[in-house]
């Protein structure tokens, strides 16, 4: 366990660890440093991002084993979808492996969940995400993310770089966002 008081999880902590078991990330953590978890086993394990969560390093969880799940729920219920109203999508969103990131988090770096989610179909990102980083979500499969809020900054993608979504599936949002105007990630986009 992470002990409390503590807020960072520094660069590299868990890097490489073999049978991480139950790593439990109390609320009160802030941010989740590069590379802190990167290439670890706790693939039998379930570990919980903290609703306090506001920074993901880059490679954070890169080729990580493990599911994650928010320290509310792992994943989205009926009546939470429907009270996002995203009823109004041509392929609407259902609680089935739908997982929700925490409502403070503000970035996600490079690399970030690199082959890490592979089985989950939808992602849900509160109006706090201002950031994505390269390749954050890289993996195989079709994937779905809804982003609540105003457009975050995709790093590097006004240069032509890679995507930072997998590179099937589509980006849902809401009508009332702002700023979806322009060089997006490559994947078709639903009001």
């Amino acid at each position: 366990n992470i002990p409390e008081g503590v807020l960072t999880i520094q660069a590299n902590t868990f890097r490489e660890c073999q049978s991480l078991g139950y790593p439990k990330l109390h609320d009160g953590i802030i941010e989740i440093g590069d590379g802190a978890f990167s290439e670890s086993d706790f693939r039998t394990q379930e570990i919980e991002l903290p609703k306090s969560l506001k920074k993901i390093g880059n490679n954070a969880f890169w080729l990580a084993g493990g599911r994650f799940r928010h320290a509310d729920r792992t994943l989205m219920t009926s009546e939470e979808i429907k009270k996002l109203d995203l009823s109004n999508y041509k392929s609407p969103i259902t609680a089935f492996e739908t997982y929700k990131f925490p409502v403070a988090l503000e970035e996600i770096g490079d690399l970030a969940f690199y082959q890490t989610f592979n089985g989950v179909e939808n992602f849900v990102f509160y109006e706090n995400l201002k950031k994505v980083g390269r390749n954050a979500f890289l993996f195989r499969g079709e994937n779905n993310f809804t982003f609540l809020g105003n457009k975050p900054e995709f790093v590097d993608i006004e240069n032509g770089s890679n995507n930072p979504l997998s590179s099937e599936g589509k980006i849902r949002i809401k009508k009332s966002s702002t700023g979806w105007i322009g060089k997006l990630p490559d994947l078709p986009i639903e009001y």
